[in-house]
């Protein structure tokens, strides 16, 4: 492929034309292969800052204490 940004793009849209899915795949994805020890290869293939995927999921787990401290989502 001509631009390598594009097919990374196809590659998480999954068909969508939604960017905030695109985004939700993308996060997934790092996750998962964050799990695994390997989220610096993914980011580094999918042109993708591992800081900023690591302050997302921080601010991800703020965002679930609060609302597991005001009882808004059970554990």
């Amino acid at each position: 492929m001509r631009y390598p940004l594009q097919g990374i793009r196809h590659k998480f849209a999954h068909g969508e034309f939604s960017d905030h899915l695109l985004f939700l795949n993308l996060y997934k994805a790092w996750q998962y292969e964050y799990d695994k020890g390997k989220s610096k290869k993914f980011c580094r293939e999918n042109y993708v800052n591992e800081h900023s995927m690591d302050t997302i999921y921080f601010v991800k787990v703020q965002i679930y204490n609060i609302l597991e401290s005001i009882q808004l989502i059970k554990v």
